[in-house]
């Protein structure tokens, strides 16, 4: 049986933590992102029971992140945050040219088709 789950982003002290809960369907109108996230995205599992245990999938089917934060092109982390070097040159090395600062403070890169809500 296929399964949906949202898995919500928070800012931990070296990584980023993560709470993952089942979902009736993939909806974003239908989900309470807690206030303390700073992201989240859905994804699938195929689960199966076989003489009484279940049996868990891979992740798949894992949709962009919507992220909640201010986007920010190369050009204006340049010019607004020129003391962040090293984001800068990871960008710059990284071929990124969008970013964004989440309303937790830390910088995220976007991917291709990554939402940010402001």
């Amino acid at each position: 049986m296929l399964k949906h789950y949202v898995e919500f982003c928070f800012a931990g002290t070296f990584f980023i933590e993560r709470q993952i809960k089942e979902v009736d369907e993939r909806n974003p109108n239908l989900i309470t992102v807690p206030s303390d996230a700073f992201a989240y995205r859905f994804y699938d599992c195929t689960e199966t029971v076989i003489n009484g245990e279940t049996l868990i999938g891979e992740k798949k089917n894992f949709s962009p992140f919507t992220y909640f934060g201010k986007l920010y092109t190369l050009n204006e982390v340049k010019s607004e945050f020129p003391e962040n070097k090293n984001l800068i040159s990871n960008m710059e090395y990284n071929k990124i040219d969008k970013v964004v600062r989440t309303r937790k403070g830390n910088w995220q890169f976007l991917k291709k088709g990554d939402i940010v809500i402001t």
